[in-house]
C-alpha cells in the first residue's frame, strides 16, 4: 500500500486542490465508466451527481436514489466525496438531518454494489475507511495537510477484489 502526506491550502472545492486532482487523474485515468454521486462543481467522473441544482452534473437527486439508479457490476470507477460531518451535510444542503449518519451506510452499500470487479474506488473525508468492505483493497491513501486549524483531507484508493461477500 502506497501512503502519501502532502500540504496543500484548503477549498471548498475538493477537485480544486492541486494534489487530490492529481491523485484522481493517476487513479481514474484508464477508466471511462466514473460515477460522482455528490459531484459539486469540478468532478472529474462522466456521469455525475448533486443534489444541488446549482452544481455542474448531469443529474440533481438525492445521492442514494442516483446510485440506485444503476445495475449491479455496471460501474468502472467511483468518486466518493460526501459532506464529511452532520454540520457540514447542513451548511451544503438545507435539507440534511440527524439521519445523515444512516445514510453513509446506505450510500456506501449501493456504492458497492454498483462496482464491478477490479473497480476502483476513490473516497474523500476526514477518516480512511473508504467503502469500509473486505471486498476492497486498499491501495492508496493520500493525507492532504492543510494547516494546524484545518482538518485533514484524507483519500484513500480501494480496488473491488470480489463481486460479493461470501
Amino acid at each position: 500500500m502506497r501512503i502519501e502526506r502532502v500540504w496543500s491550502m484548503p477549498h471548498k472545492w475538493t477537485f480544486t486542490i492541486k494534489p487530490i486532482k492529481r491523485l484522481l487523474d493517476e487513479e481514474l485515468a484508464p477508466y471511462k465508466n466514473v460515477i460522482d454521486p455528490f459531484a459539486g462543481m469540478h468532478s472529474p467522473a462522466e456521469i455525475r451527481n448533486d443534489i444541488n441544482p446549482d452544481a455542474k452534473a448531469e443529474y440533481h437527486m438525492d445521492a442514494l436514489e442516483f446510485l440506485k439508479m444503476f445495475d449491479t457490476a455496471s460501474i468502472d470507477g467511483l468518486i466518493y466525496d460526501p459532506p464529511y460531518s452532520l454540520a457540514m451535510a447542513e451548511r451544503k444542503y438545507k435539507n440534511a438531518t440527524s439521519g445523515f449518519v444512516s445514510e453513509i451506510s446506505k450510500w456506501k452499500r449501493e456504492a458497492r454494489r454498483v462496482l464491478k470487479a477490479n473497480a476502483k474506488a476513490v473516497c474523500f473525508g476526514w477518516d480512511s475507511m473508504g467503502l469500509g468492505s473486505k471486498q476492497f483493497e486498499l491501495e492508496r491513501i493520500l493525507l492532504v495537510c492543510h494547516g494546524a486549524t484545518h482538518h485533514d483531507t484524507i483519500c484513500t484508493v480501494e480496488r473491488k477484489v470480489q463481486e460479493t461477500l461470501e
